[in-house]
């Protein structure tokens, strides 16, 4: 079994990745771990929401929830959010943050997620392709997990990295 995922997420992914880092967090990391098919696909982005806007300048955008750095980009009329990573700080009424600052440190925004599964995130990029980021992991990453997980998912993905089969069989190895 491996996961798909639509074209439009890919797209997304490639886009923001020239330039900056994307990742998948949440849901799809829970379902990719799961190995079962996913319909929540929560993008995180390093880039503020007017570069996000500037990397899909041919596509529509509108401000979905700007004031949390969310920005929607319509492709193939399949909207997609894109967040910007963010710090939150003070709680006064418990649920919503008093103030939030855009950052582009991934780890620093994996923190502020609720619950341990939307804390996670995974990167598809080729520097750091299946890195799989878990702040709740104490001591290193689960990063060999990660890279076996998502070179049998993505397979297609997978074959735009600068790896040998060689390499790549190793990783699958163990």
């Amino acid at each position: 079994m491996y996961i798909q995922f639509p074209k439009q997420i890919e797209t997304c992914l490639k886009e923001l990745n020239q330039k900056y880092e994307a990742v998948l967090t949440g849901g799809f990391v829970r379902d990719a771990l799961l190995r079962r098919p996913s319909k929540d696909y929560d993008i995180a982005t390093s880039a503020t929401p007017e570069q996000v806007k500037e990397v899909f300048k041919r596509y529509t955008t509108f401000d979905s929830g700007i004031k949390h750095g969310t920005v929607t980009v319509v492709i193939d009329l399949h909207p997609i959010e894109i967040t910007t990573y963010r710090i939150e700080s003070g709680y006064s009424d418990a649920r919503h943050p008093d103030h939030i600052e855009f950052t582009t440190d991934l780890k620093k925004d994996c923190r502020r997620r609720d619950f341990t599964i939307n804390a996670m995130a995974v990167c598809l990029n080729k520097n750091r392709f299946g890195e799989l980021i878990d702040p709740n992991i104490i001591i290193g990453y689960s990063s060999t997990l990660a890279v076996i997980l998502f070179m049998q998912c993505f397979p297609t993905y997978a074959s735009d990295l600068p790896l040998s089969d060689f390499q790549i069989r190793q990783m699958m190895a163990g």
